[in-house]
């Protein structure tokens, strides 16, 4: 079943974007943006940072790696 939903998001996401987006787990987001959880966290709830999303209602959060993208790229200038 997660196989198959996890298909059904990545497929919606190329016919948006033309490119497949990977969802991007808390560990891979602070290791691109080099902040701790708790400012990434922090950074979230003032609507600094992309939220977090939950997949089907479960524990499991992510980011989508375009939305960090872009918010490097607001952020840093270009440097993402």
């Amino acid at each position: 079943v997660f196989l198959i939903n996890n298909l059904k998001q990545e497929q919606f996401l190329m016919s948006k974007t033309n490119n497949p987006d990977r969802f991007l787990r808390r560990k891979q987001v602070l290791a691109m943006v080099g902040y701790s959880t708790a400012t990434l966290y922090r950074m979230m709830s003032k609507g600094l940072f992309p939220k977090a999303r939950n997949y089907n209602g479960s524990n499991m959060v992510f980011w989508l790696e375009s939305e960090v993208q872009e918010w490097m790229l607001n952020q840093f200038g270009g440097l993402a």
